[in-house]
């Protein structure tokens, strides 16, 4: 069973204009969506597990793309969400380069494989040129979801 982007992703987790200006900031902003949609409840710890994980190695990508991630003990499903900012920021990426574009993908603990096959096929989408300039101009959240839609059909 393949599960889409397009199915985990809502609207009330995609904020198109994150006013975060360092990592930690966007992190709580993220974790934020989460917390604002009913989808987790402690947002405090869920922020620590997920900024314990960037110490481990920084989740920037490259491309100015980072994907904050963590398995979350209490959590019944995998969690995507979106941001994007204006001015990108500084996030220990890979290349060096700021990120201006966002996902936090959480999992329930112990889902390590679901957890890998999303994180790589989100990695493949977003080394998309094409797919990764849509997502820097699109103009609701909505079309952040269609975008996958469409991707996902390919």
């Amino acid at each position: 069973m393949d599960v889409n982007f397009s199915e985990l992703l809502s609207e009330d987790c995609i904020e198109l204009d994150l006013k975060g200006k360092k990592k930690r900031e966007i992190i709580e902003e993220m974790v934020g969506l989460f917390v604002k949609s009913g989808k987790i409840r402690n947002g405090k710890d869920v922020v620590e597990e997920v900024m314990e994980r960037e110490k481990e190695i920084s989740t920037g990508i490259g491309k100015g793309v980072a994907i904050p991630h963590r398995l979350i003990r209490g959590i019944q499903t995998s969690l995507i969400g979106f941001g994007r900012k204006e001015i990108p920021i500084k996030f220990d990426a890979v290349d060096g380069q700021p990120v201006d574009v966002f996902f936090m993908l959480l999992g329930p603990d112990g889902s390590t494989n679901t957890h890998l096959r999303l994180l790589s096929k989100l990695a493949r989408y977003v080394h998309s040129d094409d797919f990764l300039q849509s997502l820097r101009t699109v103009k609701t959240p909505r079309e952040i979801i269609e975008l996958f839609q469409r991707e996902e059909k390919l």
